[in-house]
């Protein structure tokens, strides 16, 4: 079974998502936004334009994550895989 660890460095990146969250309006405890866990938590994982997530997802880069176990030489093999982004049902 293979087992996909993202780096440090990606992680420190989605805190800083996070942090953009915390300012922004859905932060407020007047918002009763579904993105807020029953803690008050905002569980969303994008602050910003949907066009910039899908970019940002688009590519999976294994060199990106430590991979272990059964998965490994396939993700040194592969490097990056092109999932797309899809708009209309069409991808672009």
């Amino acid at each position: 079974m293979a087992q996909h660890l993202p780096l440090r460095t990606r992680l420190e990146e989605y805190n800083e998502i996070q942090t953009e969250l915390q300012n922004s309006t859905f932060n407020d405890p007047n918002c009763q936004s579904w993105y807020k866990n029953e803690k008050g938590i905002i569980t969303n994982n994008w602050s910003r334009t949907v066009v910039e997530y899908q970019k940002m997802v688009e590519d999976v880069d294994f060199e990106e994550f430590v991979v272990e176990g059964s998965g490994r030489d396939e993700a040194e093999r592969r490097k990056i895989i092109h999932v797309g982004r899809v708009k209309g049902g069409i991808e672009l």
